[in-house]
């Protein structure tokens, strides 16, 4: 029966059916923002999503409204199959995101890449599903991995450095090259910020170590759940012809979401009444070095398509305080009282503490159980953690520091390459274009050798616009400084090379040491 009424829709004049739109992810962060959005234009849409039995008392109501559910699993293809089927548009809002994904990396494997097999090889069986369904991809900012000043500017096409250790990244890096890679002509890859929920329960469950892995002098373009959601949902409605599709986006909150890391962390506290981390902490728990996140210098470009960037971090923070509890509410009016503001504080402080040296994804427990492959990511060894200053020695408050763009190796602004174009990006990445001739289309296949001699087959969109390279040598296990050496479109953005006595390696097994730390 599914089968059948599949057929009909496809069969049916175009102007009797409303569009299909199917979502995957409905339950997470993103996903339910996007869900929302997508309910709201439930007369021109018709939206099925898949969903994981637990989440049926969740979405209970809408289903009682008749929101089309196919109860199921991403992982299973059948599932898939089953829910893609007779769809125009396909939405993939699935993640299991870090914290978790470092805690559980089989089950983020399953979801961050082989679920994201099964959407396209279930698209690809549809009836001229490569041509005709649209497909929107929900990647993320740590593909680019660490951007401190001065490279906290970031653009698609950057070169793609995951953190080290970051078996997150690796995954929805496997996975968006899947995507890139599909054969599918209308896609779309959204690299998502950092996305802050606007519900002030919702933030609260972000509480984990990871917090301190994020250098204060990070900076950082944020998104809200809200403005995430209208992106992803708005994606939806874009016609088949528009040059909306076929690229990579950073999708971020624009210029009013732009923050430095350690004013985000006094804004998060002060929230409560507090007055800001380093009243709550210590300076010497925050990492220097390896996390992700940056400015945007081409989220507008997103923006023009999509219309989503409406908050920023005063509307943001507005909602916060909208959807606060009584108790905390209360909690922050006695913040008044410099007595009760302290005992609050040093409560505040000791449960950090116990985050900082009792949990294995804490910093100050790699240095106490000597947990060197984290040291040597986070801090650049035991030595450069013992001479991390006080409070006393803040970091640089500037807005936005000097910065040095990262060049492509090609002249990234022009809208027709040639094979020359190909041939200049693949020498300044230490290969070499091996085709001898190429038809102009982006989406085309070529053939492609790394400087180690690796043969690779790949789209001039995944290597040039979107900046991937050689499939082999793709950092797992990590050799950023053996890669800087031989690359130097990858050595602009590993500016650790030059450092004396820098680690040259890491294992896949330096990333066990906290699996399942979260229990």
């Amino acid at each position: 029966p599914a089968c059948w009424a599949g057929y009909c829709r496809l069969m049916a004049p175009a102007a009797d059916r409303r569009t299909r739109v199917v979502l995957f992810g409905a339950s997470g962060t993103l996903g339910f923002a996007a869900f929302g959005e997508l309910w709201r234009r439930r007369e021109q849409l018709d939206l099925v999503v898949l969903l994981r039995r637990p989440n049926a008392k969740r979405f209970a109501r809408y289903v009682a409204q008749g929101l089309n559910v196919e109860w199921g699993d991403a992982t299973s293809i059948e599932d898939v199959r089953r829910a893609v089927r007779g769809a125009d548009v396909v939405l993939n809002a699935m993640a299991v995101i870090s914290p978790a994904a470092d805690y559980h990396p089989d089950q983020a494997r399953a979801v961050n890449v082989d679920a994201v097999s099964n959407i396209v090889t279930a698209i690809s069986e549809e009836q001229d599903g490569l041509a005709r369904i649209r497909l929107v991809h929900t990647s993320t900012v740590g593909l680019t991995g660490d951007r401190l000043p001065p490279l906290h500017w970031g653009r698609v096409g950057d070169p793609l450095n995951p953190s080290i250790l970051d078996t997150y990244a690796l995954g929805k890096m496997a996975g968006e090259r899947l995507v890139l890679e599909s054969g599918i002509r209308h896609l779309a890859v959204l690299r998502m910020t950092f996305i802050m929920p606007t519900n002030f329960a919702a933030l609260l469950t972000l509480r984990d170590p990871i917090m301190f892995h994020m250098p204060l002098e990070t900076r950082m373009e944020m998104i809200s759940s809200d403005d995430a959601g209208l992106a992803l949902a708005n994606a939806a409605t874009i016609d088949s012809d528009s040059a909306f599709w076929g690229r990579v986006y950073n999708v971020g909150g624009g210029p009013g979401m732009r923050t430095m890391a350690q004013r985000y962390q006094d804004v998060a506290l002060q929230l409560v009444g507090l007055r800001g981390i380093r009243h709550v902490a210590e300076r010497n728990w925050f990492a220097t070095r390896n996390f992700h996140l940056q400015y945007f210098a081409d989220s507008a470009v997103a923006d023009q398509y999509l219309q989503f960037q409406r908050d920023d971090i005063a509307s943001y923070l507005d909602k916060l305080r909208a959807s606060t509890p009584r108790w905390v509410t209360a909690l922050r009016a006695t913040m008044r009282f410099a007595p009760l503001r302290w005992i609050s504080e040093q409560a505040t402080r000791a449960t950090l503490r116990r985050m900082a040296t009792k949990h294995r994804n804490g910093p100050v427990y790699w240095v106490d159980h000597g947990v060197t492959a984290r040291l040597d990511a986070f801090f650049g060894g035991l030595a450069e953690y013992r001479q991390i200053p006080d409070w006393d020695d803040q970091p640089a408050d500037d807005a936005d520091p000097p910065h040095v763009q990262v060049v492509h190796g090609y002249d990234d602004t022009k809208a027709v390459w040639t094979i020359d174009d190909l041939r200049a990006a693949a020498e300044f990445r230490g290969g070499r274009c091996a085709a001898a001739h190429w038809d102009g289309q982006r989406i085309t296949p070529v053939d492609w050798e790394c400087a180690r001699g690796h043969r690779f087959h790949a789209t001039p969109n995944t290597v040039l616009h979107a900046g991937h390279w050689c499939v082999d040598c793709a950092p797992a296990p990590w050799r950023p400084a053996e890669e800087a050496r031989i690359n130097p479109y990858f050595a602009q953005v590993w500016p650790y090379g030059a450092q004396v006595g820098v680690r040259q390696e890491y294992n896949e097994s330096d990333a066990e040491d906290i699996v399942d730390a979260d229990r």
